[in-house]
This record gives structure tokens, C-alpha cells and sequence, in this order.
């Protein structure tokens, strides 16, 4: 029963399981249905157990132990303070290392986490950067005015106006920047502590921790 087992236990499981170096991974896809359910290089290897130890750690920081402890909150809130940090193609492999881990046989009764992360998967991607760290526009309602110009309103569209402005394009990602720094302005202004200022930014951007908003406020 996965109930018994320790996370760190769990490790050891994923590992004993997965490890697919030195098998074709050409042949376990085909095997598979087109995914291998192993790791096949070392590379993967060490980028899958970073961030599976990262979890781990998390996890007991928060004093969870055991499989059975883990709650969805925990793994979306632990994402969500990744994606605040990293680059899109980064989560993605943050995620991929973590359905990986989360289908090795200590995780059997917890496919309610698999499916967490297929539910969120599209929302984390939207909290991580698209290239390098997102930072504020200069004067972001010219790019908007500019993208008014532009006959299709898409993420290329802001791209073409920012740079047509000389702008440091780094991604849409930008707006929510500008929109925590000018919000937290605002709010101090009107009285409101750090503290506080960053609370609220915190709930109107859909995220969970104010770290996530103190990261884009001090860009």
C-alpha cells in the first residue's frame, strides 16, 4: 500500500523502476504506445532527480513524510513557486520529471496528482518566463497603443511592437510585471504596509504565496 511509504522511500523506488539507461529508447516508445516510461540518459537522469529531491525536501520542510500526506495544494503550490522563477521550457521538464516520478509504483493510489498536474499544466506554463527573466516595459501602454496597429493580436503582435519601440521584449509576461509594480506604488501610497500591499497584489494575480509578487515587484 503506498500509505507506507516514506518519500525518500519513494526515491528509491522511482529510481529502481525508471532507470532505463543503456535500453533503446527508440524500442520502449514503441513498446509504450510513443513515451518511454524510463529515463535513458544521464543527463535526464540528473535533471528529473533535482527536481524530484527539490520536492521531496519541500515536502518535508512542510513536515509530509509519507505518499499518502501529499495533497494537491501542496504539489500545485509547490509549481506555482517554480514557474515564479524559471522559464517555460524549464517547467516543462519540472512537470515531465514529476509524472514520471508520481507513476513509479509507490505513487499507485495517487493518480489524483497525475491528474493535478494535467489540469494545471497549461496555467504553471503561464506563471514561468518565455525567455530569461520577464521584465517590466519601459512605458507599456505605448506598446499597447502600438499593438492596436498590428493586424493580428497575438503573443507575436506584442513582440513586433516592443521591438519597435526598443523595448527589451521578454515575453507577455512583462504586463503582469508592470501591473505588480504599479499596483504595489499605489497601494503604499494610500497607506497600505509592505506587507499588506503585496497581499493583495498576491490574490489579484491568481498566485498563492506573496513571494511570487515580491519577486515581480522588486524587477
Amino acid at each position: 500500500m503506498s500509505k507506507g511509504y516514506t518519500l525518500r522511500y519513494s526515491i528509491i523506488q522511482f529510481g529502481n523502476e525508471k532507470n532505463g539507461i543503456g535500453e533503446s529508447k527508440h524500442e520502449a516508445k514503441k513498446i509504450h504506445g510513443g513515451r518511454s516510461p524510463k529515463f535513458h540518459s544521464f543527463g535526464t537522469k540528473t535533471r528529473y532527480f533535482g527536481v524530484i529531491n527539490d520536492f521531496v525536501e519541500k515536502m518535508y520542510e512542510k513536515s509530509i513524510k509519507r505518499v499518502n500526506h501529499v495533497r494537491r495544494e501542496d504539489l500545485i503550490e509547490f509549481l506555482e513557486e517554480k514557474a515564479s522563477r524559471t522559464t517555460r521550457n524549464t517547467m516543462r521538464t519540472n512537470m515531465a520529471a514529476l509524472r514520471k516520478f508520481f507513476q513509479s509504483s509507490a505513487w499507485r493510489e495517487r493518480n489524483d496528482l497525475l491528474e493535478a498536474i494535467d489540469k494545471k499544466y497549461h496555467y504553471i506554463l503561464d506563471l514561468a518566463m518565455e525567455s530569461g527573466e520577464a521584465k517590466p516595459f519601459t512605458n507599456p501602454e505605448r506598446v499597447i497603443e502600438k499593438m492596436k496597429q498590428v493586424q493580428n493580436k497575438s503573443i507575436a503582435s506584442i513582440q513586433d511592437a516592443a521591438s519597435s519601440l526598443q523595448e527589451s521584449y521578454t515575453g507577455s509576461h512583462s504586463f503582469r510585471v508592470n501591473y505588480a509594480q504599479r499596483r504595489f506604488q499605489e497601494l503604499i501610497e494610500k497607506g497600505l504596509s509592505e506587507k499588506e500591499a503585496l497581499k493583495i497584489i498576491t490574490k489579484e494575480l491568481g498566485h498563492n504565496r506573496i513571494r511570487m509578487a515580491k519577486s515581480y515587484v522588486s524587477r
